[in-house]
């Protein structure tokens, strides 16, 4: 431990004192926000790559490997089409056009492209900027907590602390020159680290006959370049959708951002070759990394998320701890600090800068001199970052099971949708206008919130059970986590609560009691899961699932009982999941709350039975919903395998169940679980 500290201390010293030397190049809000356009290919370079790499090359790409096997190579050719595309066609023209306008930031750019009269594609542009950036910048604080939690042990919210100062002072001091130039010394480690570990680790392990032979006693599957289905139209789906990834560099405003502080066209075809091998070398090891891994720590017939993680996200950890000593182990501590810092930094700039000089300037204070203006716009620096700390705390403490990959998406997909078609289209469309430019950035940014929040939205099967017993004139009351509205033919109340919060239960149980006098039917349906190996979970995981599953479960019963044994009539519907029976791996946490929920069935049947209640429960296969989306398909197919009847089950499956179960000629029928599918 003293190790990784003491080479933690080191890093962070370098990057302070980078920051201290960048300060003495910041006398001008163009040297603050640009480095007064005087920065040289090989930062740009470094800084362009590191910033739009992040933590997912480290620990998604890796993870994509393990799970992917050769057809996650068409990765890095994506990364390669788009980093090139960019560098190769865009980055001069822009850089021609940005000096042409004395443009410092992106709005900047396209204020003065389309010679717009009015500020409204300045407020546009900067706002989004602004709403995405924070969200993206807060997802990689969160990231940097679990790194510090998961790598050295130290609690989360100190490393959000600890990763949230490093960063803000220095940027704080210098700007974007501190940014580019720490991103260069972070890139440099990022791009030795990843290329020279599958080296040490292919020359350490017992390798055998090869990588493809070893992939093929695994799974023949995972050597097809093509993609791993048998649908040739699904394979060309995969490859395509791998390829495109890339693409949203096409108009990144922090990767454009850079083209601007390049002092020279001629440094862009300098810049060019380093980003391009950059790319190639750093992508390629980190999936290779990833299938070494495959190799090495599963084997035939083995569920590989059960041992790598969830997409393979504890693959980096696995491989550095099993093959390198403590000192490079803390190195690649640092390394996966670098990936999430050199993000933070370049957008945190970003976001201030649309701030200070698209909002506070442009619009409210044009004769603000400029000394002042750099003194405002460190300011408005912290106030982000103190923004993005609060949002990345919160998500902690609200969401504890949080998907953060989606989280990173959606402040990415938000960005490159919104600036993608107007950066593109401006640079090589004489007849784009400043009205198709705002129409095209409205609809960027509203279909990134449409497709999340509309289209995404798998609520669970607690919406059907809305709907259906609607119809049959039932009176409903629902609760979740978080506030949901739903179009009913009868009379529906919904709480926000969390299941395992006794004070909020009762209070809801208390409304029920003084408006209804009554409460039938309870169906216990609230759960989530996390399918890890046992070794790899984190505790507060098992303790969410366990609270929520088991504890809720019994709160909800208990006070549901409490309320139908004065009318003498009850009847409780307990979910509960052949993933125990089928004792699945990679499932301890949540298939170990299911049996216990099985077991509260069992008991509690007899033990309200004196009250004419009957406690009874159902085990439905897999059904689509939010708790499996992220699950890989092989997986499940697996799982289905184990089954008599190998197929999904549908909410409609379910309900017929629970119809069958609250059906008052089965009074009878009490401390039963029928399982959908056959086990």
């Amino acid at each position: 431990m003293i190790t990784k500290i003491t080479v933690l201390a080191i890093y962070v010293a370098l990057l302070f004192l980078i920051g201290i030397l960048a300060s003495r190049r910041v006398k001008s809000m163009s040297d603050y926000y640009l480095g007064g356009k005087k920065m040289g290919f090989w930062a740009v370079a470094f800084s362009a790559r590191a910033t739009g790499e992040s933590g997912w090359l480290l620990i998604g790409l890796t993870g994509m490997g393990a799970i992917a096997g050769y057809s996650g190579y068409w990765v890095v050719a994506g990364e390669l089409l788009g980093v090139f595309i960019s560098w190769q066609f865009m980055a001069k023209r822009f850089k021609i056009r940005s000096d042409e306008y004395k443009a410092i930031t992106i709005p900047d750019y396209l204020q003065s492209h389309f010679k717009s009269s009015t500020n409204t594609l300045r407020i546009i542009s900067a706002s989004v900027l602004v709403v995405f950036v924070v969200i993206y910048v807060a997802s990689q604080m969160d990231v940097t907590g679990i790194a510090f939690e998961s790598m050295l042990g130290i609690d989360y919210r100190i490393g959000v602390l600890v990763g949230f100062s490093i960063v803000l002072i220095y940027i704080f001091i210098g700007g974007f020159v501190a940014a580019v130039w720490s991103d260069m010394f972070q890139g440099i480690l990022m791009f030795i680290g990843l290329v020279l570990l599958p080296i040490v680790v292919w020359f350490s392990m017992d390798h055998g006959a090869g990588i493809t032979e070893g992939l093929n006693t695994i799974d023949p599957t995972l050597t097809q370049i093509m993609g791993r289905s048998d649908d040739g139209w699904m394979n060309l789906f995969t490859i395509i959708g791998f390829s495109m990834i890339g693409l949203g560099f096409l108009g990144s405003p922090q990767v454009y951002v850079r083209f601007m502080s390049i002092k020279s066209e001629n440094e862009i075809d300098k810049g060019k070759w380093v980003a391009l091998l950059f790319t190639l070398l750093t992508d390629a090891a980190a999936v290779t990394i990833g299938i070494l891994a495959r190799i090495y720590f599963t084997s035939e017939g083995q569920d590989p998320e059960a041992v790598l993680g969830t997409g393979g996200e504890d693959v980096l950890s696995l491989i550095t701890n099993e093959f390198l000593p403590t000192i490079l182990v803390a190195i690649f501590i640092a390394i996966v600090l670098s990936a999430i810092m050199s993000t933070i930094d370049s957008l945190l700039i970003l976001a201030s800068s649309a701030i200070t000089r698209d909002f506070y300037q442009k619009i409210f204070r044009p004769d603000i001199k400029d000394e002042d203006l750099t003194n405002f716009s460190r300011l408005v620096t912290v106030g982000m970052a103190l923004v993005a700390l609060g949002i990345a705390i919160l998500l902690y403490y609200l969401y504890p099971d949080r998907q953060i990959f989606w989280i990173m998406i959606f402040g990415w997909s938000g960005i490159a949708a919104t600036f993608c078609p107007v950066i593109i289209l401006s640079l090589f469309w004489k007849g784009y206008t400043e009205k198709g430019a705002i129409a095209s950035m409205i609809t960027g940014f509203a279909s990134v919130i449409v497709f999340k929040f509309v289209f995404s939205n798998m609520e669970g099967i607690g919406k059907y059970f809305v709907e259906y017993f609607s119809e049959k004139g039932f009176i409903i009351i629902g609760c979740s986590r978080k506030p949901l509205e739903y179009k009913t033919n009868s009379e529906y109340h919904h709480f926000c609560l969390e299941v395992s919060d006794e004070k909020k239960v009762k209070e809801m149980f208390l409304f029920i009691r003084k408006k209804y006098g009554r409460l039938d039917i309870l169906i216990n349906n609230a759960g989530i899961g996390s399918m890890n190996h046992s070794m790899l979970i984190p505790i507060k995981t098992v303790q969410s699932i366990l609270n929520t599953n088991v504890v809720g479960t019994f709160l909800l019963s208990r006070e549901a009982a409490k309320l139908m044994k004065q009318n003498n009539f009850g009847k409780i519907i307990n979910l509960v999941s052949v993933a125990s029976s089928l004792k699945l791996e990679g499932e301890a946490a949540y298939a170990a709350s299911k049996s216990a929920v099985l077991t509260l069935t069992e008991i509690m049947a007899r033990e309200f039975a004196e009250y004419g209640i009957t406690v009874n429960a159902v085990g439905p296969t897999p059904v689509k919903t939010d708790l499996i989306k992220g699950v890989p398909k092989e997986k499940l197919d697996r799982f289905l395998e184990r089954q008599a009847i190998p197929k999904f089950s549908t909410p409609q499956d379910i309900c017929n169940i629970v119809d069958f179960f609250i059906n008052k000629k089965n009074d009878m029928i009490t401390g039963q679980v029928l399982y959908l599918g056959g086990i």
